[in-house]
């Protein structure tokens, strides 16, 4: 009966507030009513509804939202950050022997979660995989400047680079694993953790992990629909939403008596990517058109209800290596109209595919940007695609546009990642195909740099030329939001997105 009464009173409001097609209530109201048989009375379980399955758990792959976020927990990594996204030690400190000599000296004597001792030479063995060009991993490009490590004794490990790098410590953030499970080449949920939480189980979209502290048990639901998500959240078969929520969802979520909220100012990123490998989306033209034909501001306005800020870079101006005095592009229809026409003297008629996820509010944002590419004379056609299948496509270089979100950045060596000419996948993340002589320099002479002021200086100028060539269209910067059930106590969500509100929260 009570879920009954939830699906009313929901599905009315959010077939006003969302469009539901008759088709998806019923659907809905299948899905609770079906769910209701279940066991969802287990009330030393927290569970947590997220949009995708983790990709990986194993912290040497997975780069997806998800995964990362669920890595951080599972296994902690030698350097942290602050406030301000500077260096501090994790499960290490750090002495400069030298400008190309880094020691690292692990603080306590951390374990993993069958009570081994965390060694130098795990450290050794989790960065010597991660540098293997047959691992595969999406984080190689980032320590190539890493020319050998050892393990000087139980706690000490020597990293030395082949050129000076005053910020190095601050791309050392991949959690470490045991030596012996790296040999043995076991599964992501076989490892052993070196975090605050252990895997349980990971299998048919469900995710349990245990809190090492004091054993409690949380499940991670897969459930692609944001919908369905909030009405599980309702009924009571989902304790904590986070992420992936839309603002018209939020507002709703949030008048519910038996749920609280809570909303950050966010870090997370997001962008129109371009492939400039070849085509007319590798005309700087093209790319300039598309920017002064989105507006932005109507977006944020009607769509995030000012959940969000324009973005001119990947990094707020609150970063260390963020700006506030970069341009901002301005909504300009009519210039954009004149690229359109100079474009079709070459190309004739413009059309794009874009491809974005099946999220329905991603989606409703593609139909927007869709419509105001339409008014400047471009045609878009929207591909939804689920996220593997997305992730894949734009790894390999399959699209002509795209648009996604990168979540909890900290460190500026992301400007290798995805925009130096030698960070193509599976190198690094330049899924692009972007070539730039001049973005190459500014991101290598800022590695070379030991001042925050003179880095600042080069990544400002750097992304000075990303802006006018435009391998992304910078868009926004979106909050943080999180919706919980009132048995949940002690939950909070940072800026950055992370699952860290998990190491403290309790369920009445």
């Amino acid at each position: 009966m009570r879920v009954g009464l939830y699906v009313t009173g929901v599905l009315r409001a959010m077939t006003c507030k969302n469009s539901i097609t008759t088709r998806y209530v019923f659907a809905l109201i299948f899905l609770l009513g079906g769910a209701t048989g279940c066991n969802y009375d287990d009330s030393s379980k927290i569970r947590v509804g997220i949009p995708t399955a983790p990709s990986s758990l194993d912290p040497r792959f997975g780069s997806d939202a998800v995964s990362v976020r669920l890595q951080q927990l599972l296994h902690r990594s030698l350097v942290g950050f602050d406030d301000e996204m500077r260096p501090v030690p994790d499960l290490a400190a750090w002495e400069v022997i030298s400008p190309v000599h880094y020691r690292f000296y692990l603080i306590g004597e951390p374990k993993f979660s069958d009570g081994s001792r965390l060694r130098a030479q795990d450290v050794v063995s989790t960065y010597r995989s991660l540098l293997k060009p047959e691992t595969l991993s999406p984080h190689l490009g980032t320590l190539q400047n890493v020319l050998s490590l050892s393990a000087i004794d139980l706690n000490t490990v020597d990293f030395r680079l082949r050129q000076a790098d005053a910020f190095f410590p601050a791309t050392l953030t991949i959690g470490i694993l045991s030596e012996e499970d790296i040999h043995r080449m076991l599964p992501a949920q076989s490892q052993k953790s070196s975090g605050h939480f252990e895997v349980v189980s990971n299998s048919n979209g469900v995710t349990s992990i245990r809190r090492r502290k004091d054993g409690v048990i949380f499940e991670f639901l897969a459930v692609s629909d944001t919908n369905a998500r909030a009405l599980r959240l309702i009924a009571g078969e989902i304790d904590i939403l986070q992420g992936d929520i839309s603002p018209s969802t939020y507002d709703y979520l949030l008048s519910q008596r038996n749920l609280s909220g809570m909303r950050a100012r966010g870090t997370t990123f997001s962008y129109l990517g371009f492939n400039l490998s070849e085509g007319v989306t590798a005309e700087i033209k093209l790319r300039r058109a598309v920017s002064l034909a989105v507006n932005r501001e109507e977006i944020l306005k009607f769509l995030f209800h000012d959940t969000a800020r324009l973005a001119s870079a990947i990094f707020p101006p609150e970063h260390w290596a963020g700006s506030n005095s970069l341009p901002k592009t301005e909504f300009d229809p009519d210039s954009a109209r004149i690229l359109v026409r100079q474009l079709e003297e070459k190309y004739g008629s413009i059309s794009l595919s874009y491809k974005t996820s099946t999220n329905k509010f991603r989606q409703r944002i593609a139909a927007v940007i869709q419509s105001q590419l339409a008014d400047v004379g471009i045609e878009l056609e929207i591909e939804r695609l689920d996220f593997a299948t997305l992730m894949r496509d734009i790894t390999k270089g399959d699209f002509q546009t795209y648009s996604l979100s990168w979540v909890g950045l900290n460190s500026p060596d992301i400007f290798r990642q995805i925009f130096h000419s030698e960070a193509t996948p599976p190198a690094g993340k330049n899924r692009g195909r972007y070539q730039s002589t001049i973005a190459d320099n500014y991101i290598e002479a800022g590695e070379r740099e030991a001042s925050v002021l003179g880095r600042k200086s080069i990544y400002e100028n750097l992304e000075l030329h990303l802006l006018k060539e435009l391998p992304y269209f910078p868009l926004w910067f979106e909050d943080q939001l999180a919706i919980w059930s009132n048995s949940i106590t002690g939950y909070k969500v940072d800026r950055t997105g992370s699952y860290d509100g998990l190491l403290e929260v309790e369920k009445i």
